[in-house]
């Protein structure tokens, strides 16, 4: 069973990461073209694109896998 703390811990990233997505999504939309600075990265701005990625994926799926692995907590 999850605590009420482990319930926080893996909505704290949720509730960051929507609210990004969504203003980013709006504002694709409304540019009627991709917003992001890393879109057509290329070279060393290719690297940052994917460690900035990454970090998303880090920050969604880390608590996630704190709470399901027992070695990792």
């Amino acid at each position: 069973m999850i605590s009420p703390s482990g319930w926080a811990v893996l909505l704290a990233p949720l509730g960051r990461l929507a609210p990004f997505a969504r203003g980013n999504t709006r504002a694709s939309r409304a540019a009627g073209r991709s917003v992001s600075p890393f879109g057509r990265a290329k070279g060393r701005n290719r690297l940052a694109a994917i460690g900035f990625r990454g970090s998303f994926a880090t920050a969604f799926f880390g608590p996630m896998l704190w709470l399901a692995v027992e070695w990792a907590g």
